[in-house]
């Protein structure tokens, strides 16, 4: 085939010259070093000042005021661990302190012993700074218990008070709520417990100085029972035993007994169903009730205005 003379002299040349780039480059360059670029890269890493390299720790770790932060949980003590230089800028940067996450199997003996440990470290290195952590109960799924979590909350809530000085106890409130989950095929319900530890009069995103949070979360997996959860009595401000399917049903009778257990409730929902027809006489007071959400559930032929009349016997200020 016919082929212009300038333009093969063009590819040629092209080709040449390339070539002598190429060439070139092989004479003159160095072989790539993955070990002696990532020495430099230290050396370069490791001349930054002490302020300069805690801003750029402060991106990789979780603080009170971005939880929700996207990282590994212990982040800072992976940073601790690369070297002694970033080891003591991570453990005297008190801002990257700030959250915990914690997960607690209580399905192990012994569950709370690591969590613990973690907690003492937080709570040392924090100092001045607000600290908040947030922890996880989980439980074996077909473990179901009456029993709730309030021992191991109050756990919790010692080794913060024996390690932080600068806890004032008298000032902080234990709250506790309780909301009840059901789903379709399961004949029992189950409740999910949410405890909360702090100061009432600091706003949750503006935290003190000094100040710790603790909430702590169960997932749904405890059957609900009186027997099971008097003991929050002085804590529980939410319930909620409403479920999706309507599994959950009281009697008049039972709403006045769980009413008298929980004198501190702010919000209450129930569903109520049939009477037993004995004339209870009991009065409930409750002066930090906010919202009542009564839901009255029968079959045909019940007395609505029997069922009204009994709960007019509590009485909310």
């Amino acid at each position: 085939m016919f082929q212009p003379k300038w333009q093969f002299n063009a590819h040629k040349d092209a080709s040449n010259s390339t070539n002598s780039q190429t060439s070139g480059d092989v004479e003159r360059g160095t072989p790539f070093n993955r070990d002696s670029d990532s020495s430099k890269l230290g050396q370069l890493i490791g001349s930054l000042p002490h302020e300069l390299l805690a801003e750029v720790f402060s991106w990789c770790c979780p603080t009170y005021e971005n939880r929700n932060f996207r990282v590994p949980p212990y982040s800072v003590l992976d940073l601790s661990h690369v070297c002694s230089y970033w080891r003591e800028v991570a453990l005297h940067s008190p801002h990257l302190w700030t959250h915990l996450r914690l997960a607690v199997d209580s399905y192990y003996i012994g569950c709370l012993d690591k969590p613990s440990q973690l907690l003492k470290l937080w709570l040392s290195h924090a100092q001045n700074c607000p600290l908040v952590v947030d922890i996880d109960f989980h439980e074996h799924p077909r473990l179901q218990s009456p029993e709730n979590i309030l021992r191991s909350v109050k756990s919790f809530i010692s080794t913060a008070v024996e390690n932080k000085a600068s806890i004032a106890s008298e000032s902080m409130e234990l709250r506790a709520a309780l909301v009840t989950t059901a789903s379709r095929g399961v004949r029992f319900h189950c409740v999910s417990e949410k405890y909360s530890w702090a100061n009432p009069s600091a706003c949750s995103d503006r935290p003190f100085p000094g100040s710790v949070q603790i909430n702590i979360n169960k997932c749904a997996n405890i059957v609900y029972g009186l027997e099971g959860h008097v003991n929050l009595g002085p804590y529980l401000t939410h319930l909620d035993l409403r479920d999706t399917y309507n599994h959950v049903l009281f009697s008049v009778e039972e709403c006045q007994i769980v009413l008298s257990n929980f004198p501190r409730l702010e919000h209450c929902a129930m569903r109520l169903g049939r009477s037993a027809g004995a004339d209870v006489e009991t009065i409930n007071t409750l002066y930090s009730l906010r919202t009542l959400f009564l839901v009255w559930q029968g079959r045909c032929g019940y007395c609505t205005s029997a069922r009204l009349d009994h709960c007019t016997r509590i009485t909310t200020t």
